[in-house]
């Protein structure tokens, strides 16, 4: 079976580039500004590039090693952005390679599935590299920080379970001295390395009592950041609540809606790819108030239970491989899923738990190809053909901003921050009356607060458009009364302080704007999203001043 690997998998890599091409032209969009936008003051010699790659780009984690690969790739190709997404597009090539080598090291492991260990890996490789789920952490490019976390992980991952088959510590060492660290360093879900490791070492080497070393090896480096953010907690206890400041639900409403938002994942990865609307932009999911609130969240809360306890029940039995995929998709979750005051919803954070979940759904379509071998057959052929026309159907329309928000806006009507960017769009390109129209349903969706987000971006417009804004839009940036945190504000600002700053603002009267925002009372908070507003704000001041 080994030989068939050689034809299929380099067929599926060209499969693969072939359905992502189409994207590759596609915008920048979100945080791209805030992280690839610091390259052109290191081209101009304002910014060295060792405070670039340690730096965080948004005052949070420096991610160094994400970061050293745009700084390299700007050295290589410039600000062409082509280039970054096809070195996104290679990486989840390779990635593809992890995939592989991994599901088959763990086939190989596991006597239920003796002999199947290279269709599995194929299958699973096909469908994680075509899955539709991920293609907006492909072709979003600032998500290569989700990709270079994952793929060192699945490298170290490969290393651990090498290791530990053929009796060797080098490899072992290799996963924990350069490929732990690094994949921390790519984005910090890599700190989970050593919890996945030692999933994989009781469910394939449990037997091997003679080894009890590396369990214990692998339960310390796992209580080593767990340690660290309790420590941190306990020092300053304000400390992670700071963030739901910013946010318009608790933890304990995070924690809650959690289930529901992972039993989507799910879903849209093995049972029904596309079954709820993709999309970048998910600010439109309800967090959970109460079990019943949305109904769905009681449900999700019994479904996971039930999983769970089938995926520990099921390690003695012929769908080990099954429990062992659910539990590697939860475990891979954990840091975005839990406590932290992270957005309720983003496509990307599935890059790695994917596998995961595409493993389960594979080792039952191989258990199943024992005894109904054409029904498996076809059920793994249309599952590969679905999931490749659906993720070509993405990219296609990741080919413009215009493609992406109009879509954006179809599927998740609801979605504020969907309804901006094509407002901001379609100001871009001259179109101010549907632009208009468009902020109009994002203030109707965001309410009052959003007054001053609304009206900054209609000046920014103006600034694009070499049009005076009209005195009502004014008349809003005054009456705003304080000078918010949220995301909507914070990318206002950056907008309009980027089109004053490059001098593209005649038709603005900057005097009216500085002595306006002076009397703005600015809202206190901490976290990113405030580190970024005040960072925006100092800018767009700078550039009044300098006017």
């Amino acid at each position: 079976m080994i030989r068939l690997a050689w034809w299929v998998l380099p067929a599926l890599l060209a499969l693969t580039t072939l359905v992502y091409l189409p994207g590759i032209p596609g915008p920048s969009l979100l945080d791209d500004q805030n992280n690839l936008g610091l390259l052109a003051e290191v081209q101009a010699g304002r910014l060295g590039g060792a405070e670039y790659v340690l730096s965080s780009g948004d005052g949070g984690i420096a991610r160094p090693i994400a970061r050293l690969s745009f700084l390299v790739n700007w050295w290589l190709a410039g600000d062409d952005l082509r280039a970054f997404k096809a070195v996104n597009l290679a990486l989840h090539l390779i990635g593809g390679l992890l995939v592989f080598t991994f599901v088959r090291q763990l086939a190989r492991a596991d006597r239920h599935l003796a002999g199947r260990d290279t269709t599995l890996a194929l299958l699973v490789t096909a469908t994680w590299l075509l899955a539709p789920l991920l293609v907006s952490t492909v072709l979003y490019t600032v998500q290569r920080m989700a990709q270079l976390s994952a793929l060192l992980t699945l490298a170290g991952l490969c290393a651990y379970t090498a290791g530990r088959s053929r009796g060797r510590d080098w490899p072992i060492a290799v996963a924990f001295v350069l490929c732990w660290p690094l994949a921390t360093l790519s984005k910090e879900n890599g700190v989970l390395l050593p919890l996945l490791a030692l999933l994989v070492e009781i469910w394939f080497f449990a037997g091997a009592a003679r080894h009890q070393r590396f369990r214990r090896l692998l339960l310390g480096l796992t209580a080593i950041p767990a340690a660290l953010v309790l420590a941190r907690i306990a020092w300053d206890p304000a400390w992670l609540m700071a963030g739901y400041q910013e946010r318009d639900f608790t933890l304990g409403e995070r924690l809650l809606t959690q289930p529901r938002v992972l039993l989507d994942y799910l879903g849209n990865l093995v049972l029904a790819p596309g079954a709820s609307p993709l999309g970048l932009l998910r600010d439109d999911v309800a967090p959970s108030t109460g079990l019943l609130e949305p109904a769905g969240t009681a449900a999700a809360l019994l479904a996971w239970a039930a999983l769970l306890a089938l995926a520990l029940a099921s390690r003695s039995t012929p769908l080990a491989g099954a429990g062992f995929g659910v539990l590697f998709f939860v475990a891979s979750h954990l840091l975005e899923a839990g406590v932290f005051p992270l957005e309720l919803y983003f496509e990307h954070r599935n890059y790695l738990p994917a596998v995961g979940a595409l493993f389960a759904a594979g080792v039952c379509v191989i258990l199943l190809a024992r005894r109904y071998r054409a029904l498996a057959a076809g059920i793994a052929l249309g599952l590969v053909l679905v999931m490749a026309l659906l993720t070509a159907q993405r990219a296609w329309l990741w080919r413009s901003d215009l493609s992406l928000y109009q879509h954006a806006v179809h599927t998740h009507p609801r979605s504020a921050r969907a309804w901006l960017g094509l407002a901001g769009v379609l100001l871009q390109s001259g179109r101010f009356e549907s632009g208009r129209t468009a902020l109009d349903r994002a203030q109707a969706l965001l309410g009052p607060d959003a007054r001053l987000a609304i009206a900054l971006q209609e000046l920014a417009a103006a600034c694009v458009l070499d049009r005076p804004p009209p005195e009502i839009t004014w008349q809003r940036v005054a009456g705003a009364g304080r000078i918010g945190a949220d995301l909507h504000t914070v990318n206002a600002l950056a907008w309009l302080g980027g089109a004053i700053t490059s001098g593209e603002c005649d038709v603005l009267d900057r005097q009216r704007l500085a002595t306006i925002l002076a009397r703005l009372d600015v809202a206190p908070a901490r976290g990113r999203a405030g580190r970024l507003r005040d960072s925006h704000l100092d800018t767009l001041r700078r550039a009044l001043s300098a006017h």
